[in-house]
């Protein structure tokens, strides 16, 4: 009950927070906040629509009133027009999620038999039903890309991470102290199994989210934050900040954000700042075609689990089981490769007597498992797009903050890895890039477009002097070559 009235009181709270806050700040902090503060597990499954609860709440109000209040500032530079991408890629990604969903029911018609177990076959309901939840999904990084597409909007959503993660770091100490009963006392109910959170004789915090590795990845993403705005600003406070939350995940006892963590800080440090987007944009590259990497045994598994079991035993024996399962699991999803298993547990492993025999973790093997190629294109090109796209116009100098935002979504990618950890605030930051990507973009044609005038006008004020090889222009006497 708890919950619901929460939920229900969340409009309310956005409402308030557009009404005071620039549309910009509030778009950040309605998502931020939902995401932090409300409850997982509760919510309402309305027929055909997708099931309306923490994530998708706070999307479809931003949405609404971004609609709102955001008509005052259409005319500035401040918001992009138009909810869509302008890039041809991006649409075509966004086709790919949403449409895909039905390539997907029309393929898997038919129930599916292990032993005594049977798994329904797809209608054009679940179609329905998926491409919706997809297209919610997506609402953050397209308010994103629409808002937070300059490198002051990107400094301020990196501040509210920051800041966010700071505050909730205090909550996170209390649950390392007496265990993870906050939402328990606040929502009366424990989001996923405790024993999951007992670690190295001590507690994992998860506090109002789904899984302690979802907190992890969020201190992740708030430590890198807090260094690229020490390392813009010379502010000594982004410093300390960073510091203190480094220091709870450390103690948090979630070892690969604390490892992705540290990776990143150490390209950022150590990698001379003109191949920052080329950095970037290798990790993009292979987080895209990873499933094609690990199929063809380029990922070094092997060598990975050595390196986890060196500083933890009992952690590398789970990563070692999560990658034999991504193992099968691959091999299970090869044998629909294009539009993949679909819902209702048909991407998974069955033994002849019909039990579940495998792991699903990662976000990467559950979208290709499900959705195929088509679909995983969809999702995860949306999300690498843009910092690919960015390292192809690394000339134009793209300025720290917005590196430092690409860094952040590139721990969260690495993360999707061996857990299904996107996120709404992964949703914003990639939408935040596309908006950069586009923004440059029109900077770019805006900047074309004033060239081609002014050669314009040279060719009117050419003078009988061009014979000689000299000509005017309003820029002074030059030579024609």
């Amino acid at each position: 009950m708890t919950g619901q009235i929460a939920l229900l009181t969340w409009p309310l709270v956005a409402f308030v927070l557009f009404q005071k806050l620039s549309v910009q700040a509030a778009f950040i902090v309605t998502i931020i906040g939902g995401f932090l503060l409300l409850p997982t597990q509760v919510g309402w499954d309305f027929p055909l629509l997708p099931a309306l609860g923490k994530n998708s709440i706070p999307a479809l109000v931003a949405m609404l009133l971004v609609l709102m209040f955001a008509g005052n500032q259409m005319q500035s530079a401040k918001i992009q027009k138009g909810i869509l991408p302008r890039s041809p890629i991006m649409l075509a990604c966004i086709a790919l999620l949403v449409l895909g969903a039905f390539g997907t029911v029309l393929t898997n018609r038919n129930p599916l038999f292990f032993g005594p177990r049977v798994l329904s076959g797809m209608s054009i309901y679940d179609g329905f039903s998926i491409a919706l939840s997809s297209a919610i999904q997506l609402i953050p990084f397209l308010l994103a890309r629409k808002l937070l597409h300059t490198s002051e909007q990107h400094a301020l959503l990196l501040k509210a991470i920051v800041i966010a993660a700071f505050c909730y770091s205090f909550l996170a100490l209390i649950e390392i102290r007496i265990s993870p009963q906050l939402n328990n006392i606040v929502y009366g109910f424990f989001p996923h199994s405790f024993i999951q959170h007992i670690r190295g004789g001590g507690f994992r915090p998860l506090v109002f989210l789904s899984h302690g590795l979802v907190l992890g990845i969020f201190f992740s993403t708030a430590v890198i934050a807090a260094w690229g705005l020490y390392r813009h600003t010379k502010d000594n406070k982004w410093l300390y900040l960073g510091i203190w939350i480094l220091g709870t995940l450390a103690i948090s006892k979630t070892l690969g954000a604390f490892a992705i963590t540290l990776l990143i800080l150490a390209l950022m440090i150590c990698v001379p700042k003109r191949l920052h987007m080329t950095v970037i944009a290798c990790i993009s590259a292979s987080i895209l075609l990873y499933p094609m990497l690990k199929g063809a045994g380029l990922v070094p598994t092997e060598r990975v689990v050595a390196l986890a079991s060196a500083i933890d035993p009992e952690r590398a024996g789970s990563l070692n089981v999560r990658l034999r399962n991504e193992d099968m699991l691959l091999d299970r999803a090869n044998q629909k490769p294009i539009f993949g298993w679909g819902s209702y547990g048909r991407n998974r492993i069955y033994n002849e007597w019909g039990r579940d025999v495998s792991i699903t973790d990662g976000g990467w093997v559950i979208t290709i498992g499900g959705g195929g190629w088509v679909r995983y294109i969809g999702r995860f090109g949306l999300l690498t797009w843009a910092m690919i796209a960015l390292y192809a116009r690394r000339k134009e100098d793209i300025d720290p903050i917005t590196i430092t935002l690409g860094f952040a979504l590139c721990a969260n990618m690495i993360d999707a890895i061996p857990n299904s950890g996107i996120t709404p605030i992964t949703m914003v930051m990639a939408g935040a890039l596309a908006g950069r990507l586009e923004n440059r973009s029109a900077e770019t044609d805006a900047y074309k477009a004033i060239d081609g005038s002014a050669e314009d006008e040279d060719r009117e004020l050419l003078d009988p002097r061009e014979k000689t090889g000299m000509r005017h222009s309003r820029f002074g006497i030059r030579k024609v070559r």
